[in-house]
């Protein structure tokens, strides 16, 4: 169990990014929420701009399929040349 003020917050940066120091910080992000203690500037503080760029790269394909969705993919014919 995290508590505020007894350790330094986990935080994420490009030498760090693996799913243990991950789960760690949404852990703490939770924690956080539930107290209402969560603000704009948490992200920022907790994780570095490298890795954000990288996990932007990474949900933005997802951002765009869900807010550009083909509801009738699989019925699409295709035309091959």
């Amino acid at each position: 169990m995290l508590i505020f003020g007894s350790a330094d917050p986990p935080k994420l940066s490009k030498n760090t990014l693996e799913s243990v120091a991950v789960d760690t910080l949404i852990k703490y992000l939770n924690q956080l929420i539930r107290a209402d203690a969560f603000d704009d500037s948490v992200i920022i503080n907790l994780i570095d701009r490298e890795t954000i760029r990288l996990l932007t790269y990474y949900f933005n394909p997802t951002e765009m399929a869900r807010e550009h969705s083909i509801f009738h993919h699989w019925a699409v014919d295709w035309d091959v040349v």
